[in-house]
């Protein structure tokens, strides 16, 4: 994989991860705890780094926000991403469209697939009437070729990771590249 997949991969190792206590944020019922709709409900008040202008496009330019920014938010920004065809924000969205239009996906059934190797997991998803869809995802450092045929014979990349992947898919001989996940619509 180049460079800039990879560090997409890795942002976690990059970024800054806020943790909220819920219990002893905000509440929203007045009992005295916090709880997650008091969380939700502060939401906007979390920066979210939208492009490359002053304070990250959150607040007006020689304001100074009550959490820092990121020292990547140049680079790292919403406008950076709706530009860049295999970014997160891509991916996320992708997830939630599919989510929302297959109900196999949001209420369907779910039914793990044993495959061999430790670093595979494998699920099939369906709902009566639907699409069904096998997700697979390799959580290792090693390419992959998996027999998946007594699922189906066949199946077409819905989604892929490096959101490039694209497709009909032969099942019996499955090729998952490192740290890849695929979700497979089932033909």
């Amino acid at each position: 994989m180049n460079g800039s997949i990879m560090d997409q991969y890795l942002w976690w190792q990059k970024g800054i991860i806020y943790q909220i206590y819920p219990r002893s944020y905000q509440d929203s019922n007045e009992d005295g705890i916090g709880d997650l709709p008091g969380i939700i409900r502060r939401l906007d008040y979390i920066q979210r780094q939208w492009d490359d202008s002053s304070n990250a496009g959150f607040s007006a330019e020689g304001v100074t926000t009550w959490l820092p920014l990121a020292n990547n938010y140049p680079e790292r920004n919403v406008a950076r991403q709706e530009q860049d065809p295999p970014s997160m924000l891509k991916f996320y969205r992708a997830l939630t469209d599919l989510r929302r239009s297959e109900p196999a996906l949001s209420v369907g059934n779910y039914v793990s697939v044993d495959v061999a190797g430790a670093d595979i997991f494998a699920y099939l998803r369906s709902a009566s009437g639907a699409n069904r869809f096998l997700v697979v995802l390799n959580f290792g450092t090693g390419e992959h070729t998996l027999d998946l045929s007594s699922v189906a014979s066949s199946a077409t990349i819905a989604v892929a990771t490096d959101m490039v992947r694209s497709g009909s898919v032969d099942l019996s001989a499955l090729a998952l590249r490192p740290d890849e996940g695929l979700l497979l619509r089932l033909d």
